[in-house]
C-alpha cells in the first residue's frame, strides 16, 4: 500500500470518528444542552408571566437541521393576557452554523411549524395592542441577549388553528382551523420585532372562520380566505351573515326599530391587492374587488318603538369618507346580487316587500384619500337590476367626494304595475287591480338636507283599491275611497305623447338612511306625476 493511500485511509478515520464523536456529544449532551439554555432563557424573561417548554430536541450537524417537538407556551394566573399555544413540532432546515459560531447569526433555510394550536382570552382592561407590544418587546429582548440576527428564506405555519376569546365567555369570538401561513425572507432581530413586519412577503388560507361581534346579534361565517402578497391577491369564499336570534327575540332585545340582517355572498375577489402597504401603512390599495352573488335581506318591524336620540345617518359619500381607513379600488365589480327589503307596518301583522334581483352594478374611483380626491373627485357606481324579479331597471349615480350631494337617474323599462302589490298592500293598504308600466325615468339632485329632480312615468289602465288597514281586505268604506280616488285622483292614463311629469321635492330626515331618503324623494315624483297631492 502506497503512502498516499494509508494518509487517504487514516484522514477517512479521522474524519469518522470525529463526526460520531460530534453526533455521540451532541445526542447525548449538546441537545439537551440547547434545549435547557433556551427554555432558561426565555423563561427568565417572562417575569413570571409566562412558561415555555421543549419535550424533545434532535440536532444533525451533517443534515443541518434541528428539530422541537411538542412545545408549549402558557401564560401563568399573574398575566393579564391569557395565551396557550401547543406545537406538535418545528423544524428548522438549512442551517449555517459557521454564521452561528463567528457572528452571533442564525441562517436557516427553512422552518415549518406544524400543527400548532393557540388560545387567547382577551381582557377588557388592557387593550390587545399594548399586551402584543410587551410581548414582542421581550421576545426582542431574549432573542437580542442570545443572537444579533435571524435571517429565515421561508416559514411555513401548517395546520394551525386560533380560538380569540373575550374576558368572560366560553365561546371564542374568532376562530378558524387547519389553516396555512408562509412568511418569506423572514429577518428576526430588534429593529424588526419592534418596527414593521419583518417579513418581505406573506400567503395563507384560513379556514372554517367564525365571527361573533360583541352586540351577540350576528354571527360571521366563511369556508375560506386566501392572501398572497406575492401575486397580490386576496379572497374569500361562502361568507354568511347570520342572526343568532329569530325575529321577535331579535327586536325585543334590540328593544327599538332597526333592522335585522341577513346575508350571503359566493365570493369576494381582490386583485392588485398591496398587501404589504396594509400591513405596515393601514392603506387598502386594490385595483379591482369583485362581489360574487351577494344577497342581502333586510327586515323592520315598526310596531316597536323608535330609538331614542338617534343621530344623523351618513350620505353615501360621507360613509366613505369617515371610513376610518384610506382607501383606493379602481373597480369595484358586483355581480349577481339581489337585495329585499321587507317590513311590517305599524298596527300591521303581515310584512311587505321590495325585492331586487339580477343587480349587477360597477363603481370607478373609490377612494377616501385627499391627495387622490384632488386629482380625481369624482365616484360613480351605473347599476342594472330587476324589480320584482320583473321590470329591469337601470341606475346611474354620481357622488362628487368634494361637494355635499350626489345625483341619481335611471330609467325602468316595461312592468306590470301588480307586481308592486307585494309592497303596497301590507304597507300602505293599496292595492293595484290593473295598471302596465311603459317606461319611467327619473333624475333626481340629493342634497345634504333636500332632494328636487322629476319624474316621468308612462303607464295605462291604471286602477287601485284602497284596503281596511285592520283586515288587509276591502269593505263599504274601502270601497267608497277607492271609487273616488280612481275617479277623481288617479289619472287611469300617462301616454307617451303629452306625458304628464311628476316633481321630486322632499326635505331629508337626516336620522333615516340614505336608501330612506332616496326611497321617500322618488315617492314624492311617482306620487304627483300619477295625479295624488299631499
Amino acid at each position: 500500500m502506497k503512502i498516499y493511500q494509508k494518509i487517504l485511509i487514516g484522514l477517512a478515520l479521522f474524519l469518522l470518528l470525529f463526526f460520531a464523536t460530534i453526533h455521540i456529544y451532541s445526542a447525548y449532551y449538546l441537545e439537551d444542552q440547547i434545549k435547557n439554555s433556551l427554555v432558561n432563557e426565555i423563561n427568565g424573561n417572562s417575569d413570571g408571566k409566562y412558561q415555555f417548554n421543549i419535550s424533545k430536541l434532535n440536532l444533525s450537524f451533517i443534515n443541518r437541521t434541528i428539530s422541537l417537538g411538542e412545545i408549549s407556551f402558557k401564560t401563568t394566573e399573574s398575566a393579564v393576557q391569557k395565551l396557550n399555544v401547543d406545537l406538535k413540532s418545528i423544524s428548522l432546515s438549512g442551517i449555517d452554523l459557521s454564521q452561528l459560531l463567528f457572528k452571533r447569526e442564525i441562517s436557516i433555510g427553512r422552518i415549518l411549524i406544524d400543527n400548532p394550536s393557540i388560545q387567547l382570552r382577551r381582557d377588557a382592561s388592557e387593550s390587545t395592542g399594548s399586551n402584543a407590544e410587551t410581548l414582542i418587546q421581550r421576545a426582542a429582548e431574549a432573542s437580542s441577549s442570545v443572537l444579533s440576527n435571524i435571517v429565515i428564506p421561508e416559514v411555513v405555519i401548517s395546520k394551525f388553528d386560533l380560538q380569540l376569546y373575550r374576558e368572560t365567555e366560553l365561546t371564542p369570538y374568532l376562530s378558524f382551523s387547519n389553516s396555512v401561513l408562509t412568511l418569506y425572507d423572514v429577518s428576526l432581530n430588534e429593529a424588526s420585532l419592534t418596527g414593521s413586519y419583518p417579513f418581505e412577503h406573506s400567503s395563507g388560507a384560513f379556514r372554517n372562520i367564525e365571527y361573533y361581534p360583541e352586540s351577540g346579534l350576528y354571527s360571521i361565517r366563511g369556508s375560506s380566505a386566501e392572501f398572497s402578497s406575492i401575486t397580490q391577491t386576496a379572497s374569500a369564499d361562502s361568507l354568511l351573515l347570520t342572526p343568532l336570534l329569530e325575529p321577535r327575540s331579535f327586536f325585543n332585545t334590540v328593544g327599538y326599530r332597526t333592522d335585522r340582517m341577513t346575508g350571503s355572498l359566493t365570493s369576494v375577489q381582490l386583485d392588485g391587492f398591496d398587501l404589504n402597504a396594509f400591513l405596515n401603512r393601514g392603506i387598502l390599495v386594490s385595483e379591482n374587488l369583485f362581489l360574487r352573488e351577494p344577497e342581502l335581506f333586510l327586515f323592520r318591524n315598526k310596531n316597536y318603538p323608535r330609538r331614542e336620540n338617534r343621530s344623523g345617518k351618513p350620505l353615501p359619500q360621507e360613509m366613505l369618507l369617515e371610513l376610518g381607513i384610506p382607501v383606493m379600488i379602481d373597480v369595484v365589480t358586483i355581480e349577481g346580487a339581489t337585495v329585499r327589503y321587507s317590513e311590517i307596518a305599524e298596527n300591521a301583522e303581515n310584512s311587505g316587500y321590495i325585492e331586487f334581483t339580477q343587480l349587477d352594478a360597477r363603481l370607478l374611483n373609490t377612494t377616501n384619500i385627499d391627495s387622490l380626491i384632488e386629482k380625481n373627485s369624482s365616484w360613480s357606481m351605473d347599476a342594472t337590476t330587476r324589480v320584482m324579479d320583473n321590470g329591469e331597471l337601470d341606475v346611474s349615480f354620481q357622488f362628487p367626494l368634494n361637494e355635499d350631494y350626489h345625483t341619481i337617474n335611471g330609467r325602468l323599462k316595461q312592468m306590470n304595475a301588480t307586481d308592486l302589490n307585494h309592497a303596497l298592500e301590507p304597507i300602505a293598504s293599496v292595492r293595484i287591480e290593473s295598471g302596465n308600466i311603459s317606461t319611467l325615468r327619473f333624475e333626481m339632485r340629493m342634497g345634504k338636507t333636500e332632494a328636487v329632480g322629476f319624474l316621468e312615468v308612462i303607464y295605462d289602465d291604471l286602477k287601485i283599491s284602497v284596503l281596511d288597514v285592520e283586515t288587509g281586505d276591502k269593505n263599504i268604506r274601502s270601497r267608497i275611497t277607492s271609487f273616488l280616488a280612481n275617479h277623481l285622483k288617479i289619472k287611469k292614463d300617462n301616454v307617451a305623447d303629452d306625458p304628464r311629469m311628476g316633481t321630486v321635492s322632499y326635505q331629508r330626515e337626516p336620522e333615516k338612511s340614505f336608501f330612506n331618503y332616496w326611497w321617500k324623494s322618488l315617492r314624492t315624483g311617482l306620487k304627483t306625476s300619477i295625479g295624488i297631492d299631499d
